[in-house]
């Protein structure tokens, strides 16, 4: 099969590497796209599951100079499509094959292209944050990604101590009104949300501290869903990606 042509719309943190996302789109005359369906690329993981993130070696452009940014128009090898409960919209991508960079899709046209679905994947079952096996099992995620427009958008940073990992751990967790429901505490993993505000935290053990970005409501998010978590059996919702009207918090601390 050719490649897949896709406006990239996320790029955020994921062990270690990358889960990257966008819109299938394809060209049309005078610099313009036609926006088509959400698309994940993905890897094979050790159990044989397409959910692996994307390594430097996939992102890398084809000229080897620099990797695949939030909003380049990419032209990925497709490997073969796949089967993940939850995230529908995941395709195997060819391993070690770099990625050919089109074009670049405007910052001023992001609103332009926003979903408008109902709800964030709502399981009267469980939290805001997150969805049941069951929730998924029963066919109610046709898409794991949604680019959508809040209302009351604000980010809560802290700086707890993590037994677990027996070390304190950063954490940004966003809260938002849509279509008139709060949905609380969603983990931030957009990058250069995390970079803008790296300087924000609270002291190890202090406070979190809750900050509403400078636009107000004027940004729009990608909002992903995760694949099972065996632990919890539950799909977890990120926030992957923040977009200004400028463009200028993905340019100016692209990561």
């Amino acid at each position: 099969m050719d490649d897949v042509r896709v406006i990239i719309l996320a790029k955020s943190y994921k062990n270690g590497a990358r889960c990257i996302a966008g819109k299938r789109c394809e060209s049309l005359p005078n610099n313009k796209v036609r926006v088509h369906e959400w698309v994940r690329p993905s890897l094979y993981n050790e159990a044989g599951e397409a959910i692996a993130p994307i390594t430097e070696n996939e992102y890398r452009y084809s000229n080897q100079r620099g990797y695949t940014q939030v909003l380049d128009i990419m032209d990925i090898p497709y490997a073969s499509n796949c089967t993940v409960a939850g995230q529908p919209d995941n395709f195997v991508v060819e391993k070690n094959k770099s990625w050919a960079k089109n074009s670049t899709f405007r910052a001023d046209c992001i609103f332009n292209i926003v979903d408008n679905p109902d709800d964030l994947w709502l399981d009267a079952e469980t939290t805001t944050q997150k969805v049941t096996k069951r929730y998924v099992d029963e066919g109610n995620v046709e898409t794991s990604l949604y680019l959508i427009r809040p209302t009351q958008f604000q980010i809560t940073l802290s700086n707890e101590y993590n037994e677990w990992e027996e070390r304190y751990k950063r954490k940004a967790l966003a809260s938002f009104n849509y279509n008139g429901t709060l949905y609380r505490d969603i983990s931030v993993t957009c990058p250069a949300t995390r970079k803008m505000l790296k300087d924000n935290y609270p002291p190890e053990g202090g406070n979190a501290i809750t900050l509403t970005l400078p636009d107000g409501d004027e940004y729009a998010i990608v909002l992903s869903l995760s694949p099972i978590l065996e632990s919890t059996q539950m799909h977890y919702k990120f926030v992957a990606t923040i977009f200004d009207r400028s463009g200028g918090l993905q340019r100016d601390f692209k990561a």
